[in-house]
């Protein structure tokens, strides 16, 4: 198995640490974790203050810095690409002409248009980034407290596998990877991607490698500050990929079924003992689930093991999308809007999860008692 999980390194992981930049050591911003170079007086990706006895933490750009930067950004991104056009343009010119001494325009001009391809990509890069470390962070920051948000990282690997809920995958990957709080919960987030790695030989007896996607969405972990002394696992039965492939309303050996036939007939209950699970599921977080698959359009996996709460949705999408777009530059706004709607889907199952809160404890209280006999 070649599980990959994220690098941890700077404020973001909560670790200190230097950041390798084109073989150089540069320390990451205390807020943000972008490397700075040691001569910065301020995190250039989120304003941070790097000078000794600075503001600090509470340090940001102001909406009219962070307008102004996009803005530059954007337009040396366009200038750039407009470039890279013009010199890709002269080495066609010089490829058709019949001069020989144009080989040398072509040569010129095709390794321009290379580094103007490259400082397109970096501006846009930039852009991204930035947006994503003032807009996608300060709304998760207004939201669960202690928040710490890596725009890179993702949920282990280990922690996916351990869970049980996607079967037949071999590498993982994500991004937009949150740690806090959320009503004194413990909470960890990220966009998932799962794949199924193969071999293959070509004609020519070469092996080459190729990935299957077996699961893209969203995975997200609670801790509960109680104890289930036995795992509980909702898996939908339909099949996609790599997840469990039962036909609808045929059920799985070990299968719990509840009074909720519809529910019944969409998810599978697995777990060693039903008073957990009955416990757990209550008839209306059952309702809630299903309600809540529905709106997700895509499916919904659920695992209660211990303290902790996995909760799985595949739909085939990255939260907290940004492309840097001028339409999203131009209205700061209407991106911060758009964000704190998909934070509020990612919080509304957290509310409905942790209503349940004094049933994990009677769970844990008579699983407790029935050791006792």
């Amino acid at each position: 198995m070649n599980d990959e999980v994220p690098k941890k390194n700077g404020a973001a992981n909560g670790k200190e640490g230097n950041v390798v930049v084109i073989g150089k050591e540069w320390p990451p911003c205390p807020s943000c974790a972008t490397p700075c170079k040691p001569k910065d007086m301020r995190c250039l990706s989120c304003g941070h203050d790097l000078t000794p006895g600075g503001a600090g933490a509470a340090s940001c750009f102001s909406e009219q810095e962070l307008a102004e930067r996009l803005r530059s950004l954007s337009l040396r991104k366009k200038l750039m690409t407009l470039f890279f056009v013009i010199c890709l343009a002269v080495a066609a010119v010089a490829v058709i002409s019949l001069f020989k001494w144009l080989l040398v325009v072509l040569i010129i001009a095709a390794i321009a248009a290379v580094v103007f391809w490259i400082l397109s990509w970096s501006a846009g890069a930039q852009i991204v980034h930035m947006l994503k470390v003032n807009i996608v962070r300060t709304a998760l920051s207004g939201v669960f407290a202690e928040c710490e948000y890596a725009p890179t990282g993702h949920v282990a690997g280990s922690d996916i596998r351990a869970a049980g809920l996607i079967d037949g995958w071999d590498v993982s990957s994500g991004n937009d990877h949150v740690r806090g709080k959320y009503k004194g919960h413990s909470i960890e987030f990220s966009d998932v991607h799962l794949e199924k790695e193969s071999t293959y030989t070509d004609n020519d007896g070469n092996e080459h490698s190729k990935y299957k996607t077996i699961f893209k969405g969203q995975w997200m972990t609670c801790k509960l500050n109680r104890t289930l002394d036995s795992m509980v696992r909702v898996r939908e039965k339909a099949g996609l990929w790599g997840f469990a492939k039962n036909k609808l309303g045929v059920r799985a050996k070990g299968s719990i079924e509840t009074e909720n036939d519809a529910f019944n007939h969409q998810f599978e209950i697995l777990s060693s003992d039903p008073h957990t699970a009955f416990y757990v599921l209550t008839p209306h977080f059952m309702e809630y689930i299903t309600a809540a698959d529905r709106q997700a359009n895509g499916r919904t996996f659920l695992c209660f093991s211990g303290d902790t709460v996995h909760i799985a949705v595949h739909n085939g999408r990255d939260s907290f999308e940004v492309r840097g777009r001028g339409s999203e530059i131009k209205n700061l706004p209407a991106l911060r809007q758009r964000m704190q709607r998909e934070i509020k889907y990612i919080t509304s199952i957290l509310y409905e999860l942790l209503q349940n809160d004094r049933l994990f404890a009677q769970a844990a209280k008579c699983a407790d008692v029935r050791m006792n006999f």
